[in-house]
């Protein structure tokens, strides 16, 4: 799942000068704290710093995880003041 969300930001990246008014990048959903059947797409490494990524290329953050069954650790990721604030 990593090399697949590598890949979308490094895209992105190619149109950065389209974040901005009236204009933001899209790199997919946030697949923070999402699951396939019991596997977990990524560590909280992984989503750290993809979250992290997001916001860093200004993308909307849309979450793609059942927020009623995601973890605290991932509920601190997705609600990052700092973050948020960059994006």
């Amino acid at each position: 799942m990593w090399k697949s969300i590598r890949i979308n930001f490094e895209l992105n990246s190619l149109s950065a000068d389209s974040a901005g008014p009236g204009g933001w990048n899209d790199p997919d959903m946030l697949e923070i704290g999402v699951y396939r059947g019991p596997i977990k797409h990524l560590t909280l490494v992984e989503e750290k710093s993809h979250f992290a990524l997001w916001a860093i290329v200004k993308a909307p953050l849309i979450i793609g995880a059942d927020l009623t069954n995601i973890s605290q650790d991932q509920l601190n990721i997705i609600m990052n003041k700092n973050l948020i604030a960059l994006d």
